[in-house]
């Protein structure tokens, strides 16, 4: 038996023949009993590795089961990308307020009383409405302007603004700081 004889039966069993071939194949297979016997051995342990590849086959439930089980997985992983991703979309929207914020905490402006005297100050506007109230920084650059209701309230609110300033120049001068505040925040 030759290799080529063993690949002619192999090219038999898997139905790739032609009809002339196979024709010629069973009449050498009538006359050559040790070429019958190595196709009928080939049979043999063609049958028995379909039954070793159908034992290993899960059954219609098991696999129907299983099926299930990695669709769930599945949409379980995808639901988790979505919310994962919207979590990012989302911390990162937190990030860029609390960098805003921090960023305009230290950028800030002290209102104290006092006009563009190298001070920042609250003023009455003289030209606009007697209700409203300037409040410019140290640079003397009007930074905003609260209007008050009547003329009385935006008076009373710059007094109040005054006496706190002055208080705060008082501490200053009188070297009283409040513990855990630096000279230079204070």
């Amino acid at each position: 038996m030759t290799e080529a004889d063993l690949d002619l039966l192999d090219t038999y069993l898997d139905g790739e023949l032609s009809m002339a071939d196979s024709q010629d194949l069973w009449h050498r297979l009538d006359r050559d009993r040790e070429l019958a016997a190595a196709l009928d051995q080939l049979r043999a342990e063609r049958a028995d590795r379909q039954l070793v590849w159908a034992s290993l086959e899960p059954a219609e439930l098991e696999a129907d089961a299983w099926s299930h089980r990695l669709t769930r997985v599945m949409r379980r992983r995808l639901m988790m990308e979505r919310v994962t991703q919207t979590l990012r979309y989302a911390g990162a929207a937190a990030a860029c307020v609390v960098i805003g914020f921090a960023m305009g905490w230290n950028q800030r402006s002290t209102i104290t009383v006092g006009a563009p005297t190298g001070r920042t100050g609250v003023s009455q506007v003289a030209s606009a409405a007697p209700s409203d109230v300037e409040l410019r920084d140290i640079s003397g650059r009007q930074i905003a302007t609260q209007h008050f209701d009547t003329p009385q309230e935006a008076s009373d609110f710059t007094a109040a603004w005054n006496n706190l300033e002055t208080v705060q120049q008082q501490r200053r001068d009188a070297a009283i700081v409040p513990v855990g505040v630096t000279e230079e925040q204070y």
